[in-house]
């Protein structure tokens, strides 16, 4: 009578440990390659919304403000203006068509853009927001102008500030233009107070834009400034906080930030504030500023 062949248990159980341990690591480079995929994409989506500036400026010979007057209907987001340039032409006609109603504009335009999302962001809500602008600083002193400190501004005021990417004093390559923020909250927040979106204006720059803090000895300091800190923090589109209008992701170590010349750039969260505040003010020598 021959031998039985077969596994013993021994046998067996080396093999499952051989196995979950191939697993073990195999699994942080599948999560690695994954969160690289979605960081790839989140990169894709803001070069995209980068683009669509340069074709709006190119088109109306300055940038749209964080806030703008279109279609009759006032402070509207930045990415309303753009929507003509990211294929959303019809939507951008909603928008454009003084003669829709109002609450017509909102119902139909409320959808959801994939452009404006970044897949790393989980928690995002379907009308979302991801991507913030480059609003200057958030402590303004009295003998500082707005725009040596930022790009966007509110456009709906008497006298609207315009900026010229080629017009930049540092350099359109050394000027964050847009970058990730979790807080963000929609592109077409809900509508309140006859059109506008907040009833706070200088509060709203906060849904869509980011900002910096040039003193540590602000009452707007707190922990949240730096990159990538409070992530877990909430706001809502009718009390936003201005400590969370910052640069902030789910990708380990930092943020994908976009140059006002079309540059990308992944912006380490450890860089020195100083620095940042750096990239953020578009004129060094008239904005500034010390680290908080």
């Amino acid at each position: 009578m021959g031998l039985r062949k077969g596994f013993t248990l021994v046998e067996l159980l080396v093999v499952v440990i051989v196995i979950a341990m191939l697993a073990g690591l195999l699994l942080p480079a599948v999560v690695r390659g994954r969160e690289a995929a979605r960081r790839a994409e989140c990169l894709n989506n803001q070069g995209q919304l980068v683009k669509a500036m340069q074709q709006y400026e190119n088109a109306r010979g300055q940038l749209p403000g964080y806030v703008n007057k279109f279609g009759g209907v006032n402070n509207l987001s930045w990415v309303v203006v753009l929507l003509q340039y990211v294929g959303e032409q019809e939507l951008w006609k909603q928008w454009r068509d003084p003669n829709v109603p109002l609450g017509q504009k909102y119902q139909t335009a409320r959808v959801p853009l994939a452009v404006v999302k970044c897949p790393s962001n989980t928690a995002i809500a379907p009308l979302g927001l991801s991507f913030v602008v480059n609003c200057g600083r958030a402590d303004l002193p009295q003998n500082v102008k707005l725009e040596a400190t930022g790009l966007f501004f509110d456009q709906t005021g008497p006298k609207p500030i315009v900026v010229r990417t080629e017009a930049i004093p540092d350099g359109a390559d050394n000027t964050i233009m847009m970058s990730e923020n979790l807080q963000a909250t929609s592109w077409a927040p809900p509508l309140v107070h006859s059109g506008n979106w907040t009833p706070s204006d200088t509060r709203k720059v906060a849904h869509v834009g980011m900002l910096w803090l040039g003193d540590a000895s602000s009452n707007l300091f707190s922990p949240c400034w730096r990159i990538n800190q409070c992530r877990d923090s909430t706001q809502d589109e009718l009390t936003p906080r201005l400590d969370l209008a910052r640069p902030s992701s789910n990708h380990p170590g930092g943020v994908n930030v976009s140059y006002a010349s079309g540059r990308q750039q992944f912006l380490d969260e450890g860089i020195d504030y100083v620095v940042f505040c750096q990239l953020m003010a578009p004129q060094d020598a008239g904005a500034g500023g010390s680290s908080p």
